[in-house]
C-alpha cells in the first residue's frame, strides 16, 4: 500500500489500512482489531528458515528480541522455539496459523513472550531480566541473575 514502516502509526499508515480494509471487505475503521488480524492471519504464508519478506518482519517486530531485517534465520528459528515452548505450541520453529494467532494476540493470551513477568506485590515491583542466551547480539556475554554483565 506505498507506506514504510517506521514504527509510527501515522496519517498515511491509517489511510493504508482503511484502503486495505476496504479492498478485502472488512469493516474499514482503521483500525487494525481482531477481525483485521484474523483475516491478515488466514492470507499469511508458513514461514520456515530461509523466508524472507513483510510476514517475516512482522515476526520479528512482535517477538522484540529479533533483528529486524525480514529474512528468516536459524537465529530467528530458535526466538520462534521458544515462543512456542512457552506458548505450549507444537516446538517446531515454523511460524503457522497457530504460532500466528498466539503472536498476534488471538489465541486468548498475550502476544510476547518475551516481556517480562512483573512480581512482587503493590508498587514494590521487579520485572526479570529475560537474556536469550542464543542470541547473536548478547550470547557470549555471563548474566547473574540480576542481570548485570559479570
Amino acid at each position: 500500500m506505498g507506506v514504510t514502516a517506521d514504527g509510527d502509526f501515522g496519517s498515511k499508515t491509517e489511510a493504508a489500512l482503511i484502503a486495505y480494509q476496504e479492498a478485502n471487505g472488512l469493516d474499514a475503521d482503521g483500525k487494525a482489531g481482531k477481525k483485521t488480524f484474523e483475516y491478515i492471519i488466514s492470507k499469511a504464508p508458513t514461514l520456515r528458515v530461509g523466508a524472507e519478506g513483510a510476514y517475516v518482519f512482522a515476526v520479528e517486530a512482535l517477538l522484540t528480541t529479533m533483528k529486524l531485517d525480514g529474512k528468516y534465520e536459524k537465529d530467528e528459528a530458535d526466538h520462534v522455539k521458544t515462543y512456542q515452548a512457552a506458548k505450549n505450541l507444537e516446538i517446531d520453529s515454523i511460524v503457522g496459523k497457530k504460532t500466528y494467532r498466539a503472536l498476534f494476540g488471538l489465541d486468548g493470551t498475550s502476544s510476547s513472550s518475551t516481556t517480562p513477568a512483573t512480581t512482587g506485590q503493590g508498587t514494590n515491583t521487579t520485572k526479570p531480566v529475560d537474556y536469550k542466551q542464543y542470541d547473536s547480539r548478547w550470547k557470549s556475554k555471563s548474566y547473574t541473575s540480576t542481570g548485570k554483565s559479570s
